[in-house]
């Protein structure tokens, strides 16, 4: 089953970025991690930087035994200009339908009220349950742009754009969770497909991250400047130059200009704090499984699995005993002992690992092996610090790749049935122990 991969770690950055970049960023995370936390205090233990590398073997070696051969993927056929306009205007629907449902559910008790999934969208009735199809057209949108755009400039102009979409949502309705992995899923898609535009290069990648801290540096300058003022983001602007000015105490900067603090609170919250949430969570685990209700509870809830929602307020309720009183990232493993515990998790991470490497065996072939490998990229780029599958977007846009994956797999198999026979006929002059030559 496996093949000669490449062990070249550029060959590699260019063949399996959805690998490499996964591993360099939890390598940042971890070795960015190890240092005594303002609120968690002592860094994370050894018991789970182990369970950490065991969850990333689980990943890598199925997704490289089963990936095969690595082969350079030609351009996708573009698809027609009409369906990508459609897919965005699912989206936008889809933003709009939440909005709404939020505000008519707005007295329901379900914790920080996702509107696309678990109770909010049960109780919602039909307009709820239609919110799950706009959501799975919604995150096909960013895969159909990134295949669509002719330059460089303009997958730029395009991520500024959804970035500015996910902003200003985010600061009228609070759909950040929903709307992040749609800006994902596009720069997955850019960098798994479309290095037409772009050569990975580790120069680049370094580049890239320096542009990325400058323009959150603006951004953040904006909003500090908001937030003096009681606007934009005010009370989270504010609470994270109060974090921003104990994490940097230590080192004498605590009165450093707003927005050097709020880009330090933002890095303690949702960059180096996840992996300290996880080991306080690994020493405690609450008892209960969810077996799916926690990450999969459109699928669960149809199977009666309500346990969902109740199990999350039940982790959150563990880090009141550090003075946490809000939902905190604490990365996709945690999320994934909620469901099966940890020996599930290790099994659901190695399946994981094998779509990975099937669909990138695939890829080549079927435009829905790609979707799903942008997503899986996406979901595993973040790993490290919270899983997308909390978003119904993303939830209901993976149901909906792996039936494209299944249909396209089915209209391929007749073809290869065909060739196969054809290839198997019997030639008739060698029946009667004649060379093509000879006859």
């Amino acid at each position: 089953m496996m093949k000669r991969l490449p062990m070249n770690m550029n060959s590699m950055l260019r063949k399996r970025p959805e690998l490499v970049l996964t591993l360099g960023v939890w390598a940042l995370t971890l070795a960015a991690a190890w240092m005594r936390h303002p609120l968690v205090g002592d860094p994370y233990g050894s018991e789970t930087l182990w369970y950490i590398v065991a969850t990333l073997g689980a990943v890598m070696i199925p997704a490289l035994l089963f990936g095969g051969r690595t082969r350079d993927v030609q351009r996708p056929p573009v698809p027609s200009w009409l369906l990508t306009v459609a897919t965005m205007a699912a989206l936008l629907v889809s933003v709009w339908i939440t909005f709404y449902v939020r505000r008519e559910l707005a007295h329901l008790d379900v914790g920080d009220q996702r509107a696309i999934k678990g109770v909010a969208t049960v109780e919602a009735g039909p307009l709820g349950r239609a919110n799950y199809l706009f959501n799975a057209l919604g995150l096909v949108a960013p895969f159909l742009l990134a295949l669509r755009v002719r330059r460089i400039l303009s997958a730029v102009a395009v991520f500024g754009a959804l970035v500015g979409l996910a902003v200003f949502f985010f600061a009228k309705v609070g759909l950040r969770t929903e709307l992040m992995p749609v800006l994902l899923v596009y720069c997955t898609s850019i960098v798994l497909w479309r290095q037409d535009l772009i050569r990975l290069t580790w120069t680049r990648l370094a580049l890239c991250g320096v542009a990325l801290f400058i323009g959150g540096l603006g951004m953040n300058t904006v909003m500090s400047i908001a937030a003096s003022r009681g606007g934009l983001y005010g009370p989270t602007a504010n609470f994270n130059m109060d974090r921003g000015a104990r994490v940097l105490q230590s080192v004498g900067m605590q009165n450093a200009p707003d927005a050097v603090l709020m880009c330090a609170g933002q890095a303690s919250e949702y960059i180096l704090g996840p992996v300290y949430y996880f080991d306080f969570y690994k020493q405690a685990p609450v008892a209960t499984l969810a077996l799916g209700g926690h990450q999969f509870d459109l699928v669960a809830r149809r199977f009666g699995n309500t346990s969902g929602p109740q199990l999350k307020m039940d982790v959150d309720e563990l880090y009141l005993d550090i003075g946490i009183e809000w939902n905190v990232w604490a990365t996709a493993l945690r999320e994934m002992m909620v469901d099966f515990g940890e020996t599930g998790s290790l099994v659901a991470f190695a399946i994981l690992g094998v779509f990975c490497g099937v669909m990138r065996r695939r890829s080549p072939t079927m435009m829905s092996a790609r979707y799903l490998l942008s997503l899986f990229f996406a979901y595993l780029i973040v790993s490290p610090f919270f899983s997308t599958m909390k978003s119904g977007f993303f939830e209901a846009g993976l149901y909906l790749g792996l039936v494209a994956f299944v249909c396209e797999a089915l209209a391929l198999k007749p073809k290869v049935v065909l060739s196969k026979r054809a290839t198997s006929r019997p030639n008739p002059s060698r029946a009667c122990g004649l060379s093509p030559a000879s006859s």
